[in-house]
């Protein structure tokens, strides 16, 4: 396509409509000199209306949506450090408990013994059925 904007895209912009378009902003047009008369002008001049309105409703949506997309990357970035700094605290506090569990009963193995004893017949009378 030749008509191109100053950013690089191969689609005309709001800015470009005009350029090289026999003055009515679609590319390629006459400039109303046809056969068909002023009824042809008419529809060429609502029809760059619509163009240029439609080429404005583009660009500023872009505008608006480019700096929300910036900021969700922002904080998706941020959201995704806390949660692996959240995962390796989690991880050291288990480290930490099984630690302090195996040196429990390390220490006090008879009431270990005990205690899973116990817990072992409380589970086996919760799941029995009767």
């Amino acid at each position: 396509m030749a008509t191109t904007s100053n950013t690089g895209t191969p689609f005309p912009t709001s800015s470009s409509m005009g350029e090289s378009s026999g003055g009515t902003g679609v590319p390629g047009s006459m400039s109303g000199t046809d056969t068909l008369g002023s009824s042809t002008e008419g529809v060429d001049r609502t029809l760059d209306r619509f163009v240029q309105g439609a080429h404005q409703a583009v660009d500023t949506l872009a505008a608006k949506a480019a700096p929300a997309v910036e900021r969700l990357k922002s904080s998706m970035g941020t959201a995704s450090e806390s949660m692996h700094e959240r995962a390796d605290q989690l991880s050291a506090m288990q480290e930490e408990w099984i630690e302090s569990a195996r040196a429990t009963v390390r220490e006090h193995p008879i009431a270990s013994l005990a205690a899973a004893v116990a817990v072992g017949m409380l589970i086996s009378r919760l799941t029995s059925s009767r």
